[in-house]
């Protein structure tokens, strides 16, 4: 996993609080082992299921969203700009 990423039992901490945990979309961050700068290494689907196992982890009520869609080098495939 990306160094960014928190486990689970911080994500539970997260929810015990009441606070959020906010989803960006670099692919990077969203497919476990990517780099900065790889080139469609995710796509649509792997979003979906990232964003999938935070809500089972810490329900809906937990989660927002900060695209980084004005700065970052690589998006999942199917999300290049906020259009899509």
């Amino acid at each position: 996993p990306n160094q960014r990423n928190v486990p689970d039992s911080i994500m539970q901490k997260v929810r015990e609080s009441g606070s959020l945990i906010m989803v960006t979309l670099p692919e990077q961050f969203v497919v476990c082992g990517g780099e900065p700068g790889a080139v469609n290494i995710s796509s649509v689907l792997h979003v979906v299921e990232h964003i999938g196992h935070i809500v089972n982890t810490v329900g809906i009520d937990h989660i927002g969203f900060g695209s980084d869609f004005d700065g970052c080098s690589s998006l999942p495939v199917g999300l290049k700009h906020a259009g899509e």
